[in-house]
């Protein structure tokens, strides 16, 4: 591997800025006793960004900015002046292995960097300048020193800034170790860095982030060291971390410093089990969905049921609802209308009792209330229970339908899997073989039969094509197990119905070769497609497509779904790519065919069937609670005229009854009849100015009396005694039992047309007596009596 030493300036340069920019502790244990103990990390842990949706605040510290995560992976992005997004690990490592698959930024100035460093300033480093396309800086410290400058040097790389490369640190005791894409490209021993006083040595954390070097705030060496002063304009500029791996060399709870040498013997390692790495190993949070197929199927049966019965419960009480304001409507249904005929009738006899008297104001008032017949027919009672009926129906109705739609909704999701998945493998190179392991999203489903192919995008260089054919080797992970060991020997593709080993669900081993061709048609196809070469339009690449499952099948279980896949490349030849990736495609059939591949018939075939079926529930319900709960004789409150009393004794002094050759005044074609009055006292009001009419039932009562008395088609029952009492007088004991006063005179007939002046007559309507002038009293009988045998000064004759 080429090596460029940096310059003693350009070394200096790098140090002042790596100084400036990353070298920073909150405790350095160098001068303090009293700094806290470091967690450890204690395991091997494989961060993968490209399935994250945000950073993980336990695991992972934003010193500065925010982070963005897309489809490949974290995204740190300087957009103006004074952005400088980072974040570091909250455990630490005590020797170990960082791999980090990250794309550099570009621009003019912009430092993309990886930093291990402790609390005491130890620090490892890898800083990609966005201007420099070719290479990738190296760098470390022992205990923030920077008295020499030659500890930067420079390794080749293709297209930082476009490519994603694999960036690792191998870091034990006696050397250090600088990988780029799984090749060594720089070792430092441990004697080698200034004796072992400047060979990084105690717990580190792990940092990521970018910053300006070109800033204008910045020093000019800082800035000719980025690489020229940075143009924000030209943004944003974007470091992009796809995943992570960190491997913990020791174990432990927690990392300590024993005293103020900080040397790796002075490390303190507390036993127990990490609080990291329980965390880590912790099972994932399942959402709803797998929540819910985590269940035994009786669980899931009884959830179904309780569903139902609360949808069921709900129904019914909007039923019971509906059905209680029906009842109560029909109650103030018969109130309000016995209060309309009532009054109704009550106007209508006061309007014709008034006879042709039309005042000022009359032709108008009834323009206006023949106006407003329309606005109270649309405000009245029953108007407003039909609103409040279409309201009901309308609000069920809709309750119903979005019911129905989530119902569709939840089934769809939870029934028919995702059609396909596609994830990136990052190879890396090294240690054997080309590797690589992705996660699988959890999207994936038992009992649903899967195709799986692996597909490569590779250059046809010399060497690919004298690999000739070469083998894929792809496993299936389960769930919260560790990769295979590389170089990984397998020999079975037998596929593992159940997670018996508590890792590999299945094993496939497939040969793969680029497609031949001689070397006449090689050349003759390069010069026939020359200028789209040239033009970027083709290249001398190719991708294969290789199928390693067809139809494979995941037992139930959460376990025996795949979490992760692995993937090895063996090829006799070393092999150049430029990208891998897997593609699960589900296979669906029967059922999930159909609501997949006809999404709207199915969402509206299910949709429809569900409303209809709440619906009808809904309607019977309503029916056998209107039945059970509704009074037995509707027609008690269903009558639109309201209760008069009998009309069979309508006449309430005996005294009086009515001539027989007359119409009664019962007869219901009167306006004015006895069935069409009412005896409730009340005020009626007048049109114009006039002043309101005051009925009242006991002045009713003595008008009706006199009015009765005054009739020649009424008179009294004793009157039949008349001629008996002209010829010899009334018996006092016949007068007592009537309740009449005795006479002090002879009747005269001929008072009566004389003392015709005495009579009184008045409409009946609206007048009011007090007892000494009712009509019906003493005086009214006297009046009656003269009418008929006048005042003498004798006793009457007597039978």
């Amino acid at each position: 591997m080429l090596c460029i030493p940096a310059t003693l300036a350009l070394g200096a340069l790098s140090l002042l800025s790596s100084a400036a920019a990353q070298t920073w502790t909150s405790c350095n244990p160098l001068n303090s006793t009293k700094c806290p103990s470091d967690m450890a990390l204690g395991m091997s842990q494989t961060f993968n960004f490209t399935t994250q949706t945000s950073t993980d605040a336990t695991i992972w510290n934003t010193t500065a900015g925010k982070l963005v995560y897309g489809t490949e992976g974290a995204e740190f992005t300087i957009n103006e002046k004074g952005d400088s997004p980072t974040v570091q690990s909250n455990f630490y490592i005590f020797f170990g292995t960082v791999e980090v698959i990250m794309k550099a930024a570009t621009g003019q100035g912009i430092i993309s960097s990886i930093v291990l460093e402790s609390d005491d300033l130890d620090e490892i480093d890898w800083e990609l300048m966005g201007g420099n396309t070719t290479a990738a800086e190296t760098n470390y410290f022992g205990k923030g020193n920077t008295t020499s400058y030659d500890r930067a040097f420079y390794y080749p790389v293709t297209n930082p800034q476009e490519n994603f490369h694999n960036y690792t640190v191998v870091w034990t005791s006696e050397q250090i170790e600088w990988l780029i894409d799984g090749d060594v490209v720089r070792t430092l021993k441990y004697e080698d860095a200034n004796g072992g006083k400047n060979f990084p040595q105690t717990p580190m954390n792990v940092r990521l982030g970018i910053w300006a070097g070109g800033d204008s705030s910045e020093s000019n060496y800082t800035v000719i060291w980025a690489g020229g002063p940075t143009d924000y304009s030209k943004g944003p500029y974007t470091m992009v971390v796809s995943s992570i791996r960190v491997e913990d060399h020791s174990t432990g709870s927690s990392y300590s410093y024993g005293d103020m040498t900080g040397t790796y013997e002075s490390i303190k390692i507390a036993s127990g089990n990490s609080t990291m790495a329980s965390y880590l190993n912790a099972p994932p949070a399942m959402n709803p969905i797998q929540k819910f197929q985590s269940f035994s199927k009786t669980t899931q049966i009884a959830i179904a049921v309780g569903a139902g019965v609360g949808a069921l419960v709900l129904f019914g009480l909007i039923t019971w609802c509906c059905c209680h304001q029906r009842r109560a409507g029909r109650r103030e249904r018969a109130v309000a209308d016995a209060e309309w005929d009532k009054g109704t009738a009550e106007l209508m006899a006061y309007r014709q009792a008034m006879g042709n008297q039309k005042p000022s104001g009359y032709a108008q008032d009834r323009a206006i209330e023949t106006a407003l017949v329309p606005v109270h027919a649309a405000i009245s009672k029953p108007a407003q229970r039909a609103y409040l009926g279409t309201f009901l129906f309308a609000t069920a109705s809709l309750i119903l339908l979005s019911v129905s739609t989530v119902a569709y909704w939840l089934f769809y999701y939870n029934y028919v899997p995702q059609i396909g998945v596609e994830r990136i493998i990052h190879l890396q190179f090294g240690n054997g073989h080309p590797y690589g392991v992705a996660s699988i999203p959890s999207s994936l489903v038992p009992l649903q039969p899967y195709d799986i192919t692996f597909h490569l995008h590779l250059p046809r260089t010399p060497s690919n094509l004298l690999a000739g054919n070469f083998m894929i080797d792809l496993a299936l992970l389960a769930p919260t197990s560790s990769p295979l060991p590389f170089p990984a020997e397998l020999v079975s593709s037998t596929l593992t119905t159940s997670n018996t080993s508590g890792a590999v669900l299945a094993l496939s081993r497939r040969p793969a070769i680029l497609t031949y061709a001689s070397p006449i048609v090689e050349v003759a196809d390069k010069i026939s497609g020359l200028p789209w070469y040239m033009l970027g339009w083709r290249k001398e690449s190719e991708v294969l497509e290789v199928s390693m499952f067809e139809g494979v099948v995941f037992a139930k279980g959460g376990r025996n779904v795949p979490e992760s896949v692995q993937v090895i490349v063996e090829a006799e030849e070393k092999m150049q790519f430029y990208e891998a990736g897997i593609k699960i495609v589900a296979r669906f059939g029967g059922l999930r065919y159909i609501l997949y591949n006809h999404r709207i018939l199915s969402y509206l075939f299910f949709t429809t069937t569900f409303f209809s079926v709440a619906l009808t529930s809904t309607l019977i319900a309503y029916l056998l609670l209107t039945t059970y709960i509704s009074p037995s004789s509707p027609s008690a409150f269903s009558s639109s005229r309201p209760i008069v009393p009998s009309t069979t004794n309508l006449n309430p002094h005996p005294r009086i009854k009515p001539d027989p050759d007359s119409k009664s005044d019962s007869d219901p074609s009167k306006p004015l009849s006895s069935p069409n009055l009412s005896d409730t006292s009340r005020t009626f009001p007048t049109l114009g100015r006039q002043i309101p009419l005051h009925f009242s039932r006991r002045a009713a009562d003595s008008a009706d009396l006199d009015r009765r008395r005054d009739s020649p088609s009424v008179k009294l029952e004793n009157d039949e005694d008349e001629d008996e009492e002209e010829e010899g007088g009334r018996d006092e004991q016949q007068d007592a039992a009537a309740g009449l006063p005795p006479f002090v005179g002879e009747a005269d007939d001929e008072d009566e047309d004389g003392d015709g002046d005495h009579s009184f007559r008045d409409s009946g309507i609206g007048t009011g007596f007090d007892d000494d002038g009712r009509r019906g009293g003493y005086g009214g009988q006297q009046q009656q009596r003269r009418r008929k045998g006048g005042l003498g000064s004798g006793l009457g004759k007597r039978a």
